[in-house]
């Protein structure tokens, strides 16, 4: 779905004093802030009581931009993330499974004009976006689980 924003009518008292309230980094944000694309293929396998699911959402691509400067304006490429559901039932009551989500270990493209603008890495606290996302940046994550019927 591709978002144009059109038309922004602010209030007098700050289009008199110049405020911009809705400038190009939010006007931004709601155009090119998310993917426009996002595909999820799977597949489930199941014998006996092994079940294993695959799982890869494709993201697409995203860009930010910059409150001020179009020269700091910055597109993030797309990424497919995988995950991996690996279960048992032992018998009717007992399941144990292995969930990897971010099998391997995808993250967003670092932000390559932070060093050089406080708007966007907040004085060196973000190596990832944070004003768009396609995904989280925290990593892969394996756990272990178990479902117990009573």
């Amino acid at each position: 779905i591709d978002v144009d924003v059109e038309g922004i009518t602010v209030p007098t008292v700050f289009a008199e004093n110049n405020i911009d309230i809705f400038g190009r980094e939010e006007v931004g944000r709601l155009e090119t802030g998310r993917p426009n694309v996002k595909a999820t293929l799977g597949i489930s396998y199941r014998t006996g009581g092994f079940r294993v699911n695959l799982n890869n959402t494709y993201f697409g691509g995203v860009k930010e931009i910059h409150p001020t400067d179009p020269m700091l304006d910055q597109d993030y490429s797309a990424k497919t993330l995988t995950d991996l559901i690996v279960s048992y039932d032992i018998n009717e009551k007992i399941n144990v499974n292995l969930t990897a989500n971010n099998l391997f270990d995808v993250y967003p493209d670092e932000l390559s004009n932070g060093d050089q603008d406080f708007n966007v890495n907040l004085g060196g606290r973000f190596r990832y976006p944070w004003h768009v996302n396609q995904f989280g940046f925290m990593g892969g994550m394996v756990k272990v689980g178990a479902t117990i019927k009573f």
